[in-house]
């Protein structure tokens, strides 16, 4: 979920400086907010620049929709990588990747299988 830029870095602070979130590659970690429009931010590591691949965007943003379906989010704004964070991948990889982890994980089979528990899908997502 977003939060506005300029409280992006009191939002977190205090879990960076705790050393909870170190931003390795698949790496999450779930914030409640207060006072903001948004009740969660979900922080999604990529690890380092020089080792983010098709493939590390897929399992990241892969383990971001399975954080949202443990919680039963049905809507997220996802905040993509800028380009100037892109340097050793191109913008049309990062979406492939971005896209493909969301897309086939939030899928659920339901022909010819018996489901115990209902998973909850996203119903909606934002791209900012």
């Amino acid at each position: 979920a977003a939060a506005p830029l300029e409280s992006f870095d009191d939002l977190i602070k205090p879990a960076l400086d705790a050393g909870d979130f170190e931003a390795g590659s698949g790496e999450t970690l779930l914030i409640y907010t207060k006072g903001s429009k948004e009740k969660r931010c979900l922080l999604l590591g990529l690890g380092k620049a020089e080792s983010i691949t098709v493939e590390s965007l897929r399992v990241a943003f892969s383990n971001a929709v399975k954080m949202c379906q443990r919680k039963a989010v049905k809507t997220a704004n996802i905040v993509i990588p800028t380009i100037s964070e892109l340097r050793f991948i191109t913008a049309e990889e990062c979406i492939k990747g971005i896209s493909e982890g969301i897309l086939l994980t939030n899928y659920q089979w339901e022909k010819l299988v018996s489901v115990d528990e209902e998973t909850v899908l996203l119903k909606s997502i934002s791209f900012i």
